[in-house]
């Protein structure tokens, strides 16, 4: 075979997989830059963009907040949760802990630790967990995705181990961009992760496979 017809063997390969490539989901249309949105309009527009990624979004009183947490976990089948400090969630969901307890739902401890004898146990009651419980630090409207921080008592694990993760958020730290909110964040971050949606890949043979990265289920829960 000749470099010519190599070349256009994969050039006409490279067609047919764009042909038959599912669509990325369709970007709704941005907020004009020149105009101040209001919150509801930012809420709105994020939770668009989150569930046309194949998030759920939904929104609760603050009253109701920690109910509806037992709800979803109970609603999932998780037994096993990896769960944020009370301290790095929204207030709404103080007391959570105790109520979790009290249900029967295990609270896994989000570090490994460093000791050869209690580690693989440790590691291995993280990878059984069947939900991860977080706050956020910010919402993008526009990307539909949240910034998460970690930190003590703020574990990585909780959002990208898990089969199924929960954020909980508060209207005021919804931004219209990533830009927008940048100069806000915390100079005390060791790391920043941006979730949109679940985990996703299509590496292998182009079929778009939900959750072997990371969580299958997003669930991005607003507090009002």
């Amino acid at each position: 075979m000749g470099v010519r017809q190599m070349r256009d063997t994969i050039l006409s390969n490279i067609r047919q997989s764009l042909n038959s490539a599912r669509a990325l989901p369709h970007l709704h249309t941005p907020i004009p830059l020149h105009l101040d949105p209001d919150r509801e309009t930012l809420i709105a527009q994020f939770a668009a963009e989150w569930r046309a990624l194949g998030g759920q979004f939904e929104r609760v009183r603050a009253a109701d907040a920690a109910d509806r947490a037992c709800e979803l976990l109970q609603k999932l089948e998780a037994r096993r949760v990896l769960m944020w400090d009370e301290a790095a969630l929204p207030p709404a969901l103080t007391g959570l802990k105790t109520m979790l307890e009290r249900s029967g739902v295990t609270l896994v401890p989000q570090m490994i630790p460093r000791d050869a004898a209690t580690r693989p146990g440790a590691a291995a009651a993280i990878e059984a967990a069947e939900a991860g419980l977080t706050g956020a630090e910010a919402a993008i409207a526009q990307v539909g995705a949240v910034a998460l921080r970690s930190g003590p008592g703020r574990g990585r694990l909780a959002s990208l181990l898990v089969p199924a993760h929960l954020v909980f958020v508060t209207p005021d730290q919804f931004y219209p961009t990533l830009a927008d909110w940048w100069p806000r964040m915390s100079t005390e971050a060791s790391n920043i992760t941006l979730i949109a949606g679940p985990s996703r890949t299509s590496d292998i043979e182009r079929v778009l496979t939900l959750g072997v990265h990371g969580p299958k289920q997003a669930i991005a829960i607003c507090v009002d």
